[in-house]
């Protein structure tokens, strides 16, 4: 009995420390997409000046948009993913109990972090593959792949740990029998 309460313990402050750091990479990543599309809306500003007022458009903004957009995205997913906003489709669970929906998002979670796995292994290698190429407008040169790869590289890691969090709190939360719906990472702001 005492050996449980203290892995019950030593459970309970890993996943705090665990959703602490979360808290904190959705921070980060929130903070990056605002950045990149804030590039977004000032280099398209800025090439809007040039082409009508300066009558010389800049040859780099398309490129360097597109670029920004990409790695927004990216990003975004991972923090949708810890404020759980993406689409759920509850056509079936609705109908279940509490422990048994637990019990199917803690099987969606381990099938998302397989999936995650094998999206960033075959990103690496696309990351190699793109790596050859760079870009062609830009005023410093750069391996394409930092535009299109690494950005799902680094997406589907974050998203792994995300992914991996949850997983273990679900099956936490079933074991425990103290299952009052989804977990939640980040709170609404």
């Amino acid at each position: 009995m005492v050996l449980l309460n203290i892995i019950r313990l030593i459970m309970n402050i890993f996943l705090f420390r665990y959703k602490q750091f979360l808290v904190y990479l959705g921070k980060i990543e929130l903070l990056a997409g605002c950045v990149f599309l804030g590039a977004i809306v000032f280099s398209i500003t800025l090439q809007i000046f040039f082409r009508y007022v300066l009558q010389s458009p800049l040859i780099w903004v398309i490129e360097f948009s597109t670029g920004c957009f990409i790695w927004c995205s990216f990003l975004c997913v991972s923090y949708a993913l810890k404020k759980k906003r993406h689409i759920t489709i509850t056509t079936f669970t609705i109908y279940m109990s509490e422990n048994a929906k637990a019990i199917l998002r803690g099987i969606a979670y381990l099938i998302m972090n397989i999936l995650l796995i094998v999206i960033a292994f075959y990103a690496l290698n696309i990351i190699e593959l793109e790596g050859r190429t760079t870009t062609i407008s830009l005023p410093i040169t750069i391996s394409k792949s930092w535009l299109f790869s690494v950005p799902i590289l680094t997406s589907s890691i974050l998203s792994l740990i995300t992914c991996i969090y949850l997983m273990i709190a679900e099956i936490r939360a079933v074991i425990l029998g103290n299952v009052s719906g989804p977990i939640i990472i980040i709170p609404n702001d």
